[in-house]
């Protein structure tokens, strides 16, 4: 449940927008199939998933990146639902993941988008670590801090924008 409570703090940070709305109803959707300590295959939590964000909003599959983040989705569901880990380590954790992600999405970039970067899948394992581990808690650090202290979550967010273009 602390998962649920925290992925909806951070997408009230973000706005709440469409994109971040899938996102959490198919947290809610795998954080439930997991809390009823049932065996629920993958395909039935991202049919829950596709089907409650559809009730949400319907015209949502009118929108490519709803196909593009449910693919990847998928991808993660059907390689990590395995009972047994696959791989050791952080490091290959991270490359096995991305390779699941890029190959989850290839027949969808193709088909939806008809082009590919083939350069996605060395940028996404170094930026997605990166931004995930390190500018967004940042970030969040920063607003937190800022409601209190305002000149110290200014000076939060000066930091986090540095560590994200690079200074």
């Amino acid at each position: 449940m602390s998962t649920l409570l925290s992925t909806g703090l951070y997408d009230a940070l973000a706005g709440w927008g469409l994109p971040v709305q899938r996102a959490f109803v198919m947290a809610a959707v795998v954080v439930v199939a997991v809390s009823l300590r049932h065996n629920v295959s993958a395909t039935t939590m991202f049919c829950s998933a596709l089907f409650a964000v559809f009730l949400i909003e319907p015209f949502a599959v009118l929108n490519i990146g709803f196909w593009l983040s449910f693919a990847a989705v998928f991808g993660f569901l059907y390689a990590f639902s395995c009972q047994r880990p696959l791989i050791d380590g952080v490091l290959a954790s991270a490359f096995y993941t991305q390779w699941v992600v890029y190959l989850g999405m290839l027949p969808w970039m193709l088909y939806l988008l008809y082009q590919l970067c083939w350069s996605s899948f060395l940028v996404n394992i170094v930026a997605i670590p990166w931004i995930g581990v390190l500018v967004i808690p940042l970030l969040l650090i920063a607003i937190t801090v800022g409601l209190v202290i305002p000149a110290v979550g200014t000076i939060g967010w000066k930091i986090a924008c540095g560590y994200l273009v690079g200074h």
